[in-house]
């Protein structure tokens, strides 16, 4: 099996609002810097997309895609602030598993993994699926406190597990044979 390396979404939108100095855009790249949601007296609600990943470069075409790893780092100043939601998403429409939590987040800035080599989130996803620039992770989160919840998120990072096509030419044509295991 391949794998990708961890990639980084070229978009991100949130319903949220950045605490300044913060920008929401900091939430997109594993760089130091990270956003720090506003969100009002509780309960309160955001929601997060990453998408447009750019495997288009590095997933060959004819891959059968194997699995899917999400890493999010993130933590809060209270400790009331969990998921609701996380899911792929594609074209507009929450796809597969449901991932969301409802364990509280750390105090501290922790790495969280979902899926991993042989785990699918419950959808089949093709390489055209994977390349889409809709593409991405979905995440909704929720607050319970009488203050105000500070959520921060650092980065979400995908990687993409695959088994690569067998190729044979024929004259001076490249064929492909998929390999179903």
């Amino acid at each position: 099996m391949s794998e990708t390396v961890f990639k980084y979404a070229l978009s991100f939108s949130s319903s949220a609002v950045a605490q300044p100095p913060y920008e929401l855009d900091y939430a997109r790249l594993e760089d130091g810097q990270y956003a720090q949601l506003f969100q009002p007296k509780a309960p309160s609600t955001a929601s997060s997309l990453w998408s447009n990943f750019g495997f288009s470069s590095v997933i060959p075409d004819g891959s059968t895609i194997k699995g899917i790893e999400v890493r999010i780092r993130r933590w809060t100043s209270y400790s009331t602030v969990h998921d609701t939601s996380l899911k792929l998403y594609l074209n507009g429409s929450l796809i597969g598993s449901e991932y969301a939590s409802a364990s509280y987040w750390s105090a501290t800035p922790i790495e969280e993994v979902f899926g991993g080599p042989t785990d699918m989130w419950g959808t089949t996803l093709t390489r055209a699926n994977i390349i889409d620039s809709t593409f991405g992770v979905h995440n909704v989160i929720v607050g319970h406190t009488d203050n105000y919840a500070a959520p921060c998120m650092d980065y979400l990072k995908i990687k993409v597990y695959y088994t690569e096509p067998r190729t044979f030419t024929v004259g001076n044509v490249i064929r492909y044979v998929k390999v179903i295991s």
